[in-house]
């Protein structure tokens, strides 16, 4: 009886420890999060209320983003308290919710030019909007039915944008 509960002692052993390590690591990554979590948009809307980029707040809170209640920082993930103002941030990657609307994009003439090397082809925002995107059934969509014209119009009447990328534009007349 003594030799079996010698052996499990190695095993009970091993599982503190892997238990420990996990507990560990929980709590360092929790530790490295929190900041983040405490940035609620309204932190955010101090500044951006009233300075570049301004939002605004109320409007956000209309929109599909502010609807599911995601916060700034989930699409302006590298916001960093110690170096904002001052950073540079990343583009938003909306593709890293919206993948298969990327997938889409991907294979349209836009995300192929893009892919090209083209550097005045529209992305997500572009067309979407920036901070006041709606969907598309919501008549203050930029691609509700009634407003896909203008918003596609922005690019497409260029004239000098159709003839840089030999963008047929019918007569209307």
């Amino acid at each position: 009886m003594g030799s079996s509960a010698t052996r499990r002692l190695p095993f009970v052993s091993s599982f503190r420890t892997a238990l420990s390590a996990i507990l560990l690591a929980g709590l360092f990554t929790l530790v490295g999060v929190m900041p983040s979590f405490a940035v609620e948009n309204e932190d955010c809307l101090e500044c951006h209320g009233t300075e570049a980029p301004v939002i605004d707040g109320e409007l956000f809170t209309k929109t599909i983003h502010g609807q599911n209640e995601l916060a700034c920082i989930d699409c302006h993930g590298d916001w960093d308290e110690d170096t904002h103002p001052d950073q540079k941030m990343a583009k938003v990657a909306c593709g890293d919710c919206h993948d298969d609307k990327q997938e889409d994009y991907d294979q349209s003439a836009h995300g192929k030019g893009l892919a090209a090397g083209m550097d005045d082809v529209p992305r997500c925002q572009d067309c979407h909007g920036w901070h006041n995107i709606f969907p598309a059934d919501d008549h203050r969509s930029q691609i509700y039915p009634l407003n896909v014209v203008e918003t596609c119009g922005k690019c497409h009447s260029d004239q000098l944008m159709a003839e840089k990328h030999a963008i047929d534009v019918p007569d209307p007349y």
